[in-house]
């Protein structure tokens, strides 16, 4: 389905300028305010309409309010050039404009926002009302991703595929990735897409629990195995019996229970703690981790051979930062999900905390995003999250890094500008140069200046 955007200013100058900057994207352009109204009521349908807020006859206000009633699903972009903003903070504040953009804006600012407005009328037409919409027949997947997962980019997609084959196969899975990535959320999925779906998911966080129990927790005990157990206990093997047991930060596990984790990998049977008696289990491992197995392996710390039965196929999840592209989806997601908790009417974001979430490096990943969005959905009373709702670490970033979203350092793009384009075109060079609006010898230099590289040290 064709993705047309519309611009609606009464300067034809700009609008020439506009066309030319604009390659690649499906654009109209009218010049005249009153045809564009006529245009937005006869058809409607399209995927974005940035129009200026003050021309001739008919302004800009009037023009997306029309168009928010034609067609709901389009996203309304408001530009204006004049000192006095207030109307067009206001629009925002009302969630009667997605976001307004200042003339002269630049090249770099201005597809930003266009490729965030893309995303948004995506998520309002694949999936208006629904959190996570499935689609007949197939349980799990959505639009927006994979069951409780959220992303479109390529990376995610790729891994929401090997999800779908890998919950068919009865194998041993290692899940690794940075901490607040969704690990237990793609183990989640492996279970519920798969044969196994009906039977229990049992998941065990191995670094909370003290070595000297987590054996007992995983394999059960008899009365008297040991100081305190003054009855037989049911381990974690026992109830997960015909499902999946989730093993989440395998890494911290001790050498004792190693050595029993491989038995069963290798025999599908285990004892329970000061019991003799055999127990064989029907039971799929799926295990995780945030730190390096093998370099553990290479300083003694964890078994070769339990390595390699827990990695028969591993699923490595990309950092949030890696996978810039799914942030606006995420976002959205997010406030949909806060607003409804919470029951309040936010619209989203303002376009200015979009840009920031893009350049903002996320080192908690998804899971720090998603707080940082319940904390703004509490301050903000109603309308658009602003600067005004954000944690304390998101305003200090802002701060130290003199944050102006509609304006890049002057010189051209600056490290920021560099990695945000290339995370978003999976690191095609070509492509990141268009989307900053420079040649790609310019490209090259700034990569060469600021020591970027796609695997640095």
């Amino acid at each position: 389905m064709a993705e047309t955007i519309l611009f609606v200013d009464d300067d034809a100058n700009f609008l020439a300028s506009l066309r030319r900057s604009l390659r690649g994207l499906d654009i109209e352009t009218e010049p005249d305010p009153a045809l564009a109204l006529e245009k937005v009521s006869a058809r409607g349908r399209y995927a974005v309409i940035v129009a200026d807020m003050r021309m001739p006859g008919v302004d800009g206000i009037r023009l997306l309010a029309t168009a928010a009633r034609k067609s709901p699903e389009t996203v309304r972009i408001m530009l204006t050039g004049h000192p006095d903003m207030s109307t067009a903070i206001d629009a925002v504040n009302k969630g009667q404009v997605y976001r307004f953009l200042t003339k002269p804006c630049s090249t770099v600012a201005l597809k930003e926002t266009l490729d965030a407005a893309l995303i948004q009328h995506r998520l309002r037409v694949e999936a208006p009302d629904a959190e996570l919409r499935q689609e007949p027949g197939e349980p799990g997947k959505t639009p927006l991703g994979l069951g409780r997962l959220v992303g479109q980019s390529r990376k995610m997609r790729d891994i929401f595929a090997l999800t779908r084959q890998l919950a068919a196969v009865d194998t041993t899975v290692l899940i690794t990735g940075e901490s607040g990535t969704g690990k237990e959320l793609i183990a989640e999925a492996l279970h519920t897409l798969g044969p196994r779906a009906q039977k229990p998911l049992i998941r065990v966080n191995c670094s909370a629990l003290a070595p000297s129990l987590l054996e007992s927790e995983l394999f059960g005990h008899v009365r008297g195995a040991f100081t305190g157990a003054v009855k037989d206990t049911v381990g974690r093997f026992q109830a997960a019996q015909g499902g999946t047991l989730f093993l989440d930060e395998i890494g911290d596990i001790p050498q004792s229970v190693q050595i029993r984790l491989l038995r069963f990998l290798e025999q599908k049977e285990y004892e329970r703690v000061g019991d003799h008696a055999t127990i064989r289990a029907d039971v799929r491992v799926v295990a995780a981790t945030n730190v390096n197995l093998l370099h553990k392996v290479r300083e003694g710390l964890f078994r070769e051979d339990l390595y390699y039965r827990l990695r028969v196929v591993e699923i490595a999840l990309p950092p949030l930062r890696e996978r810039a592209e799914d942030i606006p989806l995420l976002v959205e997601h997010f406030v949909r999900h806060f607003g409804g908790k919470f029951g309040k009417s936010i619209s989203g974001v303002s376009g200015d905390m979009l840009a920031l979430f893009l350049r903002y490096p996320w080192p908690g990943n998804v899971r720090e995003l998603k707080h940082a969005l319940e904390h703004a959905a509490v301050l903000c009373q109603d309308g658009t999250i602003t600067s005004a709702h954000l944690p304390p670490e998101l305003a200090d970033f802002a701060q130290s890094r003199g944050f102006d979203p509609l304006h890049p350092a002057a010189g051209g793009p600056g490290r920021g500008d560099l990695l945000e384009a290339l995370n978003r075109t999976d690191w095609n060079k070509a492509k990141a140069a268009r989307m900053l609006g420079v040649s790609r010898s310019t490209l090259y230099r700034k990569l060469l200046e600021y020591h970027i590289t796609r695997f640095p040290g």
